[in-house]
């Protein structure tokens, strides 16, 4: 099992294809598995790094409070490990966090940079509804009654009234034999909603492409046009109808958007 030693925690990571580096980071609770299928188009250009973040998967989960520097670094160490000088990244949702820190803290180590769902600061109402999803998490609610009641903040209204759609996403989801610990929803939870760098995000040199679904309803809109109107060098898509996961339901469209800027 391919893991890297880091930071006083283990990370597990798969490296698939070959060519320029491609890291691929994941969004809160989400591990490595749920990328599988996703980069299917992308290894046939780059070598592509999937990995669990601290917290989800078959990585360490610590009992403590992490941060976005703390996973950022984490992010840093595995290339270093894996003996890649710098990299494309590719974040999703709370990945998009840990992307835009991994820019500010070592920039160096950063080409370009593509963010799907991305927010600089968590929205208020989303921090509210992540920690009433930790309390009933805490007083036992089966996690996949929990992920259930959360699929109309995550898939668009055209997904959820396609026949089998929500079933297939929650199937998916609920798949992965490696389920989150609830220190890891925890941990995790602690960096997704106290970080904040909405005064960095002019800092951010790279070329950066923003993909947004119209209709998110965790991370609206309006978080990725605060970050085209402050990032230097930043392009923006929306893609219409969609919510949350948009990448999980149009994955193709994603990749083509993705290539087309990374090629």
């Amino acid at each position: 099992m391919p893991i890297a030693s880091v930071n006083d925690i283990d990370i597990y990571y798969e490296v698939h294809g070959s060519g320029p580096s491609l890291f691929l980071i994941g969004g809160f609770s989400l591990s490595h598995h749920g990328f599988q299928e996703f980069i299917t188009p992308f290894v046939k250009h780059f070598q592509v790094v999937i990995f669990d973040n601290r917290g989800v998967g078959q990585s360490s989960s610590p009992p403590t409070d992490y941060t976005t520097v703390q996973m950022a670094q984490d992010t840093s160490s595995l290339m270093d490990h894996l003996g890649i000088e710098a990299a494309h990244l590719m974040g999703v949702s709370m990945g998009t966090l840990i992307a835009e820190q991994l820019c500010l803290n070592h920039p160096q180590k950063v080409q370009k940079v593509v963010l799907c769902a991305p927010f600089a600061k968590l929205p208020e109402l989303s921090a509210h509804l992540i920690k009433v999803e930790a309390k009933l998490l805490k007083k036992g609610l089966d996690r996949g009654d929990l992920l259930e009641m959360m699929v109309p903040w995550l898939l668009s209204t055209s997904m959820l009234e396609t026949p089998g759609g929500v079933e297939q996403f929650l199937e998916g989801m609920l798949s992965d034999p490696f389920p989150q610990t609830l220190d890891g929803f925890i941990g995790q939870m602690h960096a997704l909603i106290h970080c904040d760098l909405r005064k960095e995000i002019h800092k951010i040199t790279h070329k950066m492409l923003l993909l947004v679904g119209e209709n998110d309803l965790l991370t609206p809109p309006s978080c990725a046009e605060e970050i085209f109107r402050e990032a230097p060098d930043a392009k923006i898509h929306l893609f219409e109808n969609r919510g949350h996961v948009f990448h999980a339901e149009i994955p193709e469209k994603v990749a083509e958007k993705t290539l087309s800027f990374l090629l």
